[in-house]
């Protein structure tokens, strides 16, 4: 038998509570509230910084929307678009002009509101919804919230506008850089025979 120095014996008894029985189960709190059933998503909503919720939302984010172009029309959005303006301000030697209508800088606003080749599909979605263009991005936006349809025609309006322009700038972009341009005319000849 091994024998414990009474000065241990006396320190391991004030430092180490004895063991006893709990009377009571313990208890979750979170921020001291008792909480049932702790959800990571309480955690999640207490500790992430939340922006102000957005009136676009819900055109752009919906479970039967193909998540890459739903993404792309979030970046449109934001404005986080990889267009001239935003390469030449982050230092890179290319031309600020737009390469669909040579006409004005490439920005958000140009490319999807006045640029006349993205002016020209949108505004044949808008005709077919009775949905008036606007000046920039973000107005034509507003301009489909205050409009009075549904919002799943509105959301899919938006969704079919912003994914055209996108998925059609993106082609011409990669054939004008190819030297491959084709006419303006071509493609409001295209559109008018199409049914939308």
């Amino acid at each position: 038998m091994h024998h414990i120095c009474p000065t241990l014996q006396t320190w391991v008894s004030e430092f180490i509570p004895p063991v006893f029985a709990l009377e009571k189960r313990d208890i979750i709190l979170w921020n001291g509230i008792p909480l049932k059933n702790l959800k990571t998503s309480h955690i999640w909503d207490a500790t992430r910084y939340k922006l102000p919720e957005v009136h676009w939302h819900d055109y752009i984010w919906h479970k039967l929307y193909i998540a890459r172009y739903a993404h792309l029309a979030w970046l449109v959005c934001l404005n986080r678009l990889p267009t001239s303006d935003r390469l030449v301000s982050f230092g890179l030697n290319v031309s600020p002009h737009c390469l669909l209508c040579v006409g004005g800088t490439e920005t958000r606003d140009h490319l999807f509101a006045s640029c006349p080749f993205s002016s020209y599909i949108i505004c044949a979605l808008a005709d077919t919804l009775h949905i008036t263009g606007a000046n920039s991005w973000l107005d034509l936006l507003s301009s489909w919230g205050t409009h009075h349809c549904a919002v799943h025609t509105k959301s899919c309006f938006a969704n079919c506008s912003g994914f055209c322009v996108s998925h059609l700038e993106g082609k011409e972009r990669k054939a004008s850089q190819q030297g491959l341009l084709r006419a303006f005319e071509d493609y409001c000849w295209h559109f008018d025979g199409c049914k939308i």
